[in-house]
């Protein structure tokens, strides 16, 4: 069996993937639909589906353009607000 190098350690994939997740997260400014999915776990459709909800949280500051590869673009606030949501939902 293979060794780990002196100053490394094993972490389990998860922890790994949320860790450099929150650092993308970080220097995110405007972050999209994918950054979006990608930092909370949740497909975009479900982002799509609970924007049609009147109490949703999550606001726009680009709407997108369909078939130009433009996405929806959120503000950072309205994000960590929509997180919090959908804790207590």
């Amino acid at each position: 069996m293979p060794k780990i190098p002196d100053g490394y350690v094993l972490v389990p994939a998860d922890v790994y993937n949320r860790f450099f997740k929150n650092l993308d997260w970080v220097d995110t400014q405007e972050p999209t639909i994918n950054d979006v999915e990608n930092y909370l776990g949740i497909s975009s459709s479900k982002i799509r589906s609970d924007m049609r909800n009147i109490d949703c949280p999550l606001k726009q500051t680009y709407k997108g353009a369909k078939g130009k590869g433009n996405q929806k673009r959120f503000t950072k606030e309205s994000v960590e607000a929509y997180k919090r949501w959908l804790m207590k939902n």
